[in-house]
């Protein structure tokens, strides 16, 4: 009887020993971190050979991140919290953040991604804020290829705007084709203005192919970029009348005096009283619109615009 009620005592003690172990055990076990990647997102489309930046968050309640492990398509390719990676091959691709906190524990995340070997338009506008009537900014137009041979043809067919002043001579200028070379980007800067206030936005579009295969043509387009004017941007004339205008007055006025002469002469009223003062009005009109019109100094839109394009 003893030796029996001695084993359940050493039974009792056995079992409120291992509840007591495993309590403290599940008291004291950590907790594994949180790994996230803040770039790329799913599903972002990445230029061939061009390098972008992994950047990574790791969160850990109860303790710190000891690391950061970066791998594409489950090999390692490094360290840290960012990570700035250039991927080679086109297709899609898996990149993996494993973040391991000072207990040993993990925590990971995924996200795929595609990388394409299409060539890129860039465009930078500086300054993007105008200040007063026909400032100019600057854009700057590059163009880029990844791939080393055969070479790229990017042509240029539309430059896609809202209320922006391009001269005609750049314009043309864009609208061509771009030989463009891998590691050789064409780098183009022209001047651009507007004429009145607000946001206004430049975009351009057309198609590339590869040298050796000229009838696979493909949509592109740049990135799109915008400037604001912060005042009203067109001069103000102090002409009623313009020069060009007023000479188009005189000749319908000289038009109009020679009809009625015709009709005077055909009617067989063809006398000097009559012809007289149409002439002296017409001489009057021309002596009063030169004094009043087109002697007057005047800063004029015509002149910026002979060599723009809206």
């Amino acid at each position: 009887m003893r030796t029996k009620t001695l084993q359940i005592l050493a039974m009792a003690l056995i079992f409120v020993t291992l509840l007591i172990s495993i309590t403290v055990v599940g008291i004291s076990a950590s907790i594994p971190p949180k790994a996230e990647i803040l770039f790329p997102k799913e599903g972002t489309i990445v230029h061939q050979d061009e390098f972008i930046v992994l950047i990574g968050r790791g969160d850990d309640p109860d303790g710190t991140i000891r690391e950061y492990l970066w791998s594409v398509d489950g090999l390692v390719i490094g360290h840290g919290k960012d990570l700035s990676y250039k991927f080679k091959d086109v297709g899609k691709h898996v990149i993996n953040l494993r973040v391991i906190d000072n207990d040993g524990l993990f925590g990971e995340d995924n996200v795929e991604i595609y990388v394409d070997n299409r060539p890129r338009i860039y465009l930078n506008l500086t300054p993007n804020v105008l200040q007063h009537p026909l400032e100019e900014a600057k854009l700057t137009i590059t163009i880029k290829a990844p791939i080393p041979n055969p070479s790229t043809i990017v042509e240029i067919q539309q430059i896609r705007h809202s209320g922006v002043i391009i001269k005609e001579e750049d314009r043309k200028s864009l609208l061509t084709s771009f030989e463009v070379m891998s590691g050789k980007p064409e780098v183009k800067t022209i001047n651009v203005s507007a004429i009145w206030a607000g946001e206004h936005s430049i975009k351009l579009r057309g198609y590339y192919w590869r040298s050796n295969d000229p009838s696979n043509k493909q949509w592109i387009e740049s990135n799109e970029v915008s400037f604001k004017v912060t005042e009203e941007a067109v001069p103000k004339s102090p002409r009623f009348v313009t020069y060009d205008r007023f000479l188009q007055l005189i000749f319908g006025l000289f038009l109009f005096t020679v009809i009625i002469s015709f009709i005077f002469f055909l009617r067989g009223n063809f006398d000097k009283k009559h012809i007289i003062p149409l002439f002296a009005v017409f001489l009057i009109i021309i002596v009063i619109g030169y004094l009043f019109v087109v002697s007057q100094p005047s800063i004029h839109l015509n002149d910026y615009m002979k060599n723009t394009s809206l």
